[in-house]
């Protein structure tokens, strides 16, 4: 899950791979923004387009696996 450092001191928040590495970076900013915190970021649409598409293609796959199944077995 990626993570979010949101600060006064930056623009736009600045995302990271993982929390460690966002709470490295949050124990220098805090020095100058004690405000500033890490959360988790949310999955944009595009990510979950492509989650959906993965679910759908290893569904498709399941029932073609099936299919040859019910078709050996006649």
């Amino acid at each position: 899950m990626k993570y979010i450092l949101i600060t006064l001191m930056l623009n736009s928040p600045i995302t990271y791979d993982n929390e460690a590495i966002c709470n490295l970076a949050l124990v220098e900013v805090k020095k100058q923004d004690d405000t500033a915190l890490c959360i988790p970021a949310g999955e944009t649409q595009q990510e979950t387009m492509v989650l959906n598409f993965f679910k759908m293609f290893e569904s498709l796959q399941k029932i073609e696996m099936e299919n040859r199944s019910v078709e050996i077995t006649k």
